[in-house]
């Protein structure tokens, strides 16, 4: 009989191929996937493992692979949790506000450029009007507006322009449901009064007038009584806004340069200013101001409190007359 077979031996692992770290292949995996996808989810894990997988492989007693494995993952793991936790909110935290600031400037320019349009539809209304006069103030309590019926859709085609992009009083889910034209006439975002009216002491003046003639149901189709000395720039009536009035308000009426002048300071039209809570007042545009539009057709920013129409004063007095009730 011949020798039996042996197997041969078996080498053991102290003497075979080193094996593989698998936490050390798992750490560079969660340390690329932080880059990918995962971020701080990824990196957290990445972080944790290749430091045991460290630990382990120096501690071993056989040989054992993936120490470049777990560093690379631990290193990735580190930048990526560096970025995402620090260097990223940072970032957010400078660019946000810049995007903010470029996000209003740009509802600002569109605001600017519905109340241009405005002033236009002013002029189409006063140019085929009796006595040239500009749209009649509604006499419906609370509502600085224009009559409707007056200026849409004759001359106003599209009465989304009396919306401002940055009305806080109407959200864009609300915006985009006022389908119905009159509706938006009805909730604008401007302030429109129809009479010059140049400081604060005329628009307190003007206020009382307006709350009389509301109570008795009276249009607003005139020059309006004033106190004396208290109306339309210090005269004792308000007039009502109309193609050369400011002739009719200069002590010079064929000086050309002071009635131009004085165009570009009566204003017509601007944003609301509306009042909340424990008087807080609220504002269209940031910072607080509105864009106002003035009878030459210039359009200007003016921050709160500033020069009227937005002063302290006449803001407050128009927050009041907007809360009327009929």
């Amino acid at each position: 009989m011949g020798q039996p077979i042996v197997p041969p031996p078996v080498p053991s692992s102290s003497t075979g191929m080193p094996q593989q770290s698998r936490l050390a292949i798992a750490s560079m995996v969660f340390g690329i996937l932080s880059f990918c996808c995962l971020g701080p989810f990824g990196s957290i894990p990445a972080i944790i493992m290749g430091i045991i997988a460290l630990v382990k492989i120096g501690n071993a007693q056989a040989p054992l692979q993936g120490k470049g494995w777990a560093v690379a993952g631990l290193v990735m793991g580190c930048v990526s949790f560096f970025l995402f936790i620090i260097v990223v909110p940072i970032s957010l935290a400078i660019l946000l506000p810049a995007l903010a600031r470029a996000r209003e400037a740009a509802r600002r320019s569109a605001c600017q450029g519905n109340l241009k349009q405005m002033g236009l539809v002013y002029k189409m209304f006063a140019n085929e009007s009796k006595g040239n006069y500009f749209p009649e103030l509604s006499s419906e309590a609370g509502r600085l507006m224009c009559v409707s019926k007056e200026i849409f859709p004759d001359y106003l085609t599209d009465a989304g322009i009396l919306i401002c992009p940055s009305d806080a009083n109407l959200t864009a889910s609300e915006q985009s449901d006022l389908v119905n034209e009159t509706m938006i006439i009805d909730k604008v975002s401007y302030t429109y009064l129809g009479y010059v009216i140049m400081s604060d002491d005329e628009m307190e003046a003007f206020a009382e007038v307006y709350k009389q003639r509301v109570a008795q149901k009276l249009p607003f189709n005139e020059d309006l009584d004033a106190p004396p000395g208290r109306g339309s720039m210090g005269t004792n009536k308000f007039y009502r806004l109309r193609e050369g009035v400011e002739r009719e308000l200069l002590n010079d009426p064929n000086n050309t340069s002071s009635a131009a002048k004085l165009l570009s300071e009566i204003p017509i039209m601007w944003d609301m200013i509306t009042a909340g809570q424990q008087g807080a007042l609220f504002f269209n545009h940031v910072p607080g101001g509105a864009n106002v539009l003035f009878m030459d057709g210039h359009v200007e920013f003016r921050r709160y409190p500033g020069e009227w129409p937005v002063s302290r004063r006449s803001a407050e007095i128009l927050s009041g007359l907007t809360t009327m009730k009929p």
